[in-house]
C-alpha cells in the first residue's frame, strides 16, 4: 500500500510539472513541449522526426509513401521561378531540412506554443537553425511575446516594418551563440453565420521564429546566393535578368534567410522600413535608454 501511495505521488508530481521543467522530448509529436529556448544545436534530428515528418506540405505515411531517402530531405529552396528554370539552390549540397506537420503544443518559447517546427541541419545532420510557427487568437499575446524578449535580451539589434499588408514586422536579437529573429503579422478568415446568413470576419495573429547558430549565419546566407544565367525563363518567355529588374546575382528567399541580410532593408531601416510605421507601434522610452550592458551580455 505504501509503495502504491508513493507511485501515485510521483505521478501527480510529474503531471504538475510545467513544460519548462520537463526534459526535452526525443520525438516531436502533439504536446511534446520541445523548449526552443533550450535548443542547443546537438539534438538527434532524425529521431525527433522519426514519427512525424512532412514532405511537400503533406504528412508522410510510410505505408502510402514508402521509404524516404536523404535526397528527399536535402535542403533546397523552392519557388516557381527556380522550378521553371530548373535551378537548384543551394548549388552544392548544404545539408538537410526536416519539416513537421502541424500539431498542437509541439514546441514552445516562453509563453507561446508552436504548432509547427522545421530544423535545418548540416551534412552531418546536426542542427544549425530552427524555424517555428504559432497562430494566436489575440494581438496582446503577440505583443506580450515581443515585450518578454525585449525584457530578457534587451533592445533588438534590428527592428523592421516590412509591409503594410497584414502589418508584417521583424525583430532580431543576436546572442552569444545564436541569432533570434521573430516575424509578426496577422491573418484573416471568414465563416458564414447561418443565423444572420452573413459572413463573419475572424482575425488571427502569427509569430514565425528563427533561431540560428551564429557560426553558421554567413554560410546559411551564402547558400541562398546565386548568379543568374544571361537569360532566364519567366512564364514561358526568356528575358535578361535586368528586363525583370533583377540583379545578375541574387539571394533567393525562404524561411532561413534573415531579413537583416537584405542591404536595401538595412539602408532604409530608419525610413521606409522603420518599425515606427507599424500600425500598432507604441513608443517606449526604454527603447532610447542606454542598454549597453544588457546588449553586451546578449550580443556576441
Amino acid at each position: 500500500m505504501k509503495q502504491f501511495s508513493l507511485f501515485i505521488l510521483a505521478l501527480v508530481l510529474l503531471q504538475s510539472c510545467t513544460p519548462s521543467e520537463k526534459v526535452q522530448p526525443q520525438v516531436l509529436e502533439e504536446n511534446a513541449y520541445f523548449d526552443l529556448k533550450k535548443a542547443d544545436f546537438n539534438e538527434n534530428v532524425p529521431k525527433l522526426y522519426s514519427k512525424n515528418i512532412e514532405f511537400d506540405d503533406v504528412k508522410y505515411d510510410s505505408a502510402r509513401d514508402g521509404a524516404y531517402t536523404d535526397d528527399t530531405l536535402r535542403y533546397k529552396i523552392v519557388n516557381q521561378f527556380l522550378n521553371e528554370n530548373k535551378l537548384t539552390i543551394p548549388e552544392k549540397h548544404f545539408g538537410f531540412l526536416y519539416k513537421s506537420p502541424e500539431m498542437d503544443s509541439m514546441a514552445f518559447f516562453n509563453d507561446i506554443y508552436f504548432k509547427k517546427i522545421n530544423i535545418l541541419t548540416d551534412t552531418a545532420k546536426k542542427p544549425i537553425a530552427y524555424y517555428a510557427e504559432a497562430k494566436l487568437k489575440k494581438k496582446k499575446q503577440q505583443r506580450a511575446f515581443i515585450d518578454s524578449l525585449k525584457s530578457e535580451y534587451g533592445k533588438p539589434i534590428h527592428s523592421f516594418w516590412i509591409s503594410s499588408e497584414f502589418n508584417l514586422c521583424v525583430y532580431e536579437w543576436r546572442l552569444k551563440d545564436r541569432t533570434i529573429q521573430v516575424e509578426t503579422s496577422y491573418g484573416r478568415s471568414y465563416e458564414t453565420d447561418f443565423d444572420s446568413k452573413s459572413m463573419v470576419q475572424n482575425d488571427y495573429f502569427l509569430i514565425d521564429m528563427v533561431i540560428m547558430r551564429n557560426s553558421q549565419r554567413k554560410n546559411i546566407q551564402q547558400a541562398h546566393y546565386f548568379v543568374l544565367p544571361e537569360k532566364v525563363l519567366f512564364y514561358g518567355e526568356y528575358y535578361k535578368p535586368k528586363d525583370l529588374k533583377l540583379d545578375s546575382a541574387v539571394y533567393f528567399n525562404d524561411d532561413f534567410l534573415l531579413y537583416s541580410t537584405d542591404e536595401k532593408i538595412l539602408s532604409e531601416e530608419d525610413n521606409l522600413h522603420s518599425i515606427t510605421r507599424s500600425e500598432d507601434y507604441e513608443y517606449d522610452d526604454s527603447e532610447d535608454a542606454d542598454n549597453s550592458e544588457e546588449i553586451e551580455d546578449a550580443v556576441m
